[in-house]
């Protein structure tokens, strides 16, 4: 392929934003199982296991980890194209 080719993929990839997405879906994804599996974890402790240090652990991460989601949300919205500043320039 030559140099054109590569830049009009490169320019399609771009505009479709394929790795931000994957990016995004793969930390929401994680927040998601990670929530559930704490909860089952939690949930099968036996009572007398439910310490307040256990469940400190339970209740610090989990904002700790949708923080995480919510940062990386944030950046994705926030590096997008701005497509009307595009169009007038192709105008």
């Amino acid at each position: 392929m030559d140099k054109i080719k590569w830049l009009a993929l490169a320019e399609v990839i771009d505009g479709l934003r394929i790795i931000p997405r994957a990016i995004l879906f793969s930390v929401l994804g994680f927040a998601s199982w990670y929530i559930y599996a704490l909860t089952i974890w939690y949930m099968a402790l036996p009572a007398v296991e439910r310490t307040i240090e256990v469940s400190g652990l339970a209740g610090i991460t989990i904002p700790a980890v949708f923080g995480l989601a919510g940062k990386v949300t944030d950046w994705y919205l926030k590096t997008g194209r701005n497509w009307t500043i595009a169009k007038k320039e192709e105008d």
